[in-house]
C-alpha cells in the first residue's frame, strides 16, 4: 500500500475539510493511529475537503447568479449604468465607513476575485459620508 498522508500537513487538510485545525485531542489521537490508519483517514479528509470545495464552488456561482439578477433588476428600475446598479446594491446594504471590497464579497457570498467591482464605488461612497 501507498502511503500519501503526512504529519505535517494534517492540520492544514483538517482545516480545509473541516473548516478548523485539529484539537489537541484529535492530533494525540493521530498519534495513536498504525500507518494504515492513518492513511484512511488522511483519504476520508482528502475526499471530506473535496466535497467542502464543490459545495463551496456551486455556492458561489449562486450567488454570482442571484448577485447578477441583482444588478439587472436595478438596471430595469432606473440605474443607468451597471456602476449606479452596483452602488444601490451597496446602499442597500448599510455599510460602515470600516467595511471593505472584501467584506462585500463576504456578504453577498461572491468569490473574493470580485473584489475589484467594487473598490472604486465604495472608496466614492466613503468619501461622500466623510
Amino acid at each position: 500500500m501507498e502511503y500519501t498522508y503526512s504529519d505535517e500537513l494534517l492540520s492544514d487538510l483538517h482545516k480545509d475539510a473541516y473548516g478548523c485545525r485539529p484539537g489537541v485531542s484529535y492530533r494525540e489521537w493521530w498519534q495513536t493511529l498504525s500507518a494504515i490508519e492513518k492513511q484512511v483517514e488522511w483519504d476520508l479528509m482528502i475526499a471530506t475537503m473535496q466535497a467542502e470545495q464543490e459545495f463551496q464552488r456551486r455556492h458561489e456561482e449562486e450567488a454570482v447568479a442571484e448577485y447578477e439578477m441583482q444588478i439587472a433588476r436595478n438596471l430595469d428600475i432606473g440605474a443607468g449604468t451597471r456602476k449606479d446598479a452596483v452602488r444601490w446594491i451597496l446602499d442597500s446594504m448599510e455599510l460602515s465607513p470600516y467595511d471593505d471590497a472584501g467584506f462585500v464579497c463576504y456578504k453577498l457570498g461572491l468569490p473574493y476575485s470580485m473584489e475589484h467591482e467594487f473598490v472604486n464605488i465604495l472608496a466614492e461612497m466613503h468619501k461622500e459620508a466623510a
